[in-house]
């Protein structure tokens, strides 16, 4: 397992993965987006109607990932944006992934690239060859 830490813009994992090859993402733990509540891989979302939750939805686009939640853990051979992978959804979905490119895994939690500061936690992640 691999300790991802949600204060870190990239955590680098010791996976690689190999393209046409499939894993299996497991993941525990719980991490924490500033003062709200703390949440696992699959992140959150806000659908209130409060000033904060709306303030909230104007950013949805800037986040790393806009198609991910907010603070689930998101996944790129190489760092390579082409190859980001919802790892919080797939975790939820139990999903299988088919690695698009080879190199090594690195993690983050989706948030705005300015926005690690206030981030607090970590969540252990598992890679499994299928």
């Amino acid at each position: 397992m691999t300790k991802i830490f949600s204060r870190k813009c990239w955590n680098k994992t010791n996976y690689w993965l190999e393209e046409g090859k499939q894993y299996r993402f497991t993941t525990q733990g719980t991490w924490k987006d500033g003062s709200l509540d703390d949440c696992d891989s699959f992140g959150w979302t806000k659908t209130g109607n409060s000033y904060k939750d709306r303030l909230i939805k104007i950013f949805e686009n800037f986040r790393r990932m806009p198609s991910a939640n907010w603070f689930s853990m998101i996944g790129a051979i190489e760092k390579n944006k082409k190859t980001f992978i919802d790892i919080g959804a797939m975790v939820k979905n139990n999903q299988v992934y088919t690695a698009t490119a080879t190199g090594y895994l690195w993690c983050f939690a989706n948030d705005l690239s300015i926005a690690y500061i206030n981030n607090k936690g970590s969540i252990f992640l598992k890679i499994e060859d299928l």
